[in-house]
């Protein structure tokens, strides 16, 4: 698990920009994250990594949201 956390956290941050797959990827990231540093204490520094990707991808998704709508205001006004 703390391997698919890493993994969809680098995925996540790469595809940070799109907007729907950025939340999906940051999610399971979180999730398999936290259960990963429950179930496999040796690789709690890769799920503890995937994690905190998973908490960026989503941060970087709601700025990316936001900047957005502000830009689709900024033009419809």
């Amino acid at each position: 698990m703390a391997t698919a956390a890493l993994v969809l956290g680098i995925v996540g941050v790469v595809f940070s920009w799109v907007p729907i797959l950025n939340f999906i990827l940051g999610a399971l990231a979180i999730i398999l994250g936290a259960l990963g540093m429950k179930k496999t204490p040796e690789k709690k520094g890769m799920a503890i990594a995937g994690l905190v990707l998973g908490i960026v991808t989503v941060v970087v998704g709601i700025i990316v949201v936001a900047v957005a709508g502000a830009a689709a205001s900024a033009l419809l006004s």
